[in-house]
């Protein structure tokens, strides 16, 4: 079960499917706020500029490609329409910017695919980066890091304030501050984390110790002991 949110993905992206039907130019119908349904060619899609996640697992993408390959796409895409205009002047087919799915792009991509099921939404950029933080969070695949920046990016480019970001991606206000504070340790400390060899828990302590040299040599050790939160502090 996913967990609930403060403002949960469904009610991010609607999911008022009943009584779709086939429209014109592809459209599979309108869900709620707004959302439209339809199958988009992959060349179509570009990644955009608001996507969290950072680092790609290599063995869960080709996990992933071979699922795609076996079932196809279960769960579709989020995308935002930027358009496209032939020298002409013309339309030259819809082109999108993807909100939220690119692991779900790239295996699809690997997998050969030509066209992908995806929910198109109208929104700006800030509400792009949130409904990708979002969708990244209700499936636990953002590490600490990428976690951190993506809320550093809310509070510095979008002037949200730490209590704003808590509602919006369902978590505490500690959670947020806590996490926006791991940005402040040494950065090899920051890829130590991002590659899984040391958790939020472990690191958070690192922060009561002033220098940098030394915080690195507690990271290493915890890693290489393997405590425990509650040990590395």
């Amino acid at each position: 079960m996913r967990k609930p949110l403060g403002r949960g993905l469904d009610a991010l992206i609607g999911t008022a499917a009943a009584g779709i039907e086939i429209g014109a130019d592809n459209d599979i119908g309108a869900g709620a706020g707004g959302a439209h349904f339809r199958m988009a060619p992959v060349a179509s899609i570009t990644a955009g500029p608001f996507q969290p996640r950072i680092n790609f697992d290599k063995e869960r993408l080709a996990e992933l490609t071979r699922a795609i390959q076996s079932q196809g796409i279960i769960e579709p895409l989020i995308v935002r329409r930027i358009g496209g205009v032939s020298a002409a002047g013309e339309i030259d087919g819809p082109r999108y910017e993807l909100i939220a799915g690119e692991r779900r792009l790239r295996a699809a991509r690997a997998a050969g695919l030509e066209a992908v099921p995806v929910v198109v939404r109208e929104l700006d950029d800030r509400a792009a980066l949130e409904m990708s933080l979002v969708e990244n969070i209700v499936r636990e695949d953002l590490n600490a890091v990428e976690e951190g920046l993506a809320f550093f990016r809310l509070v510095e480019h979008f002037k949200l304030t730490q209590d704003e970001i808590a509602a919006r991606v369902g978590k505490s206000r500690p959670y947020v501050s806590n996490t926006l504070r791991l940005l402040e340790l040494p950065q090899p400390i920051l890829n130590m984390i991002a590659k899984g060899q040391l958790t939020a828990g472990q690191a958070r302590p690192l922060l009561a110790i002033e220098s940098s040299d030394a915080q690195l040599s507690a990271a290493r050790r915890i890693a290489a002991v393997g405590l425990s939160a509650r040990g590395a502090e």
